[in-house]
């Protein structure tokens, strides 16, 4: 709801293998994903949508996954618990780059 409420076009998915399916189908420019989904990891979603698609990518992660998820393509992490100014100012960031 933050993120419609600040114009930003948003869709959900409720597995990760429905997060690459609706990002290998939409034109997004920018993906959220947390680490720890119920069917793969946040990090299988950005190899498997970074293979045909180019998009930036936040994760939602632990301070001591950020090394893989950087190595893995994120432009921008959140540590939880974040509050919702901090992903509006690294949604902005990242796709100012």
């Amino acid at each position: 709801m933050i993120l419609e409420d600040n114009g930003y076009r948003v869709c959900t998915a409720a597995t990760g293998r429905d997060g690459i399916d609706e990002a290998l189908r939409g034109q997004f420019c920018l993906t959220i994903t947390d680490v720890g989904l119920s069917d793969m990891s946040g990090f299988e979603v950005i190899k498997a949508v970074c293979s045909h698609k180019q998009m930036h990518f936040i994760v939602i992660t632990s301070q001591d996954l950020m090394v893989e998820a950087r190595s893995c393509g994120a432009a921008g992490f959140l540590l939880k618990p974040f509050q919702p100014a901090d992903i509006l100012q690294l949604i902005r960031t990242t796709l100012d780059r």
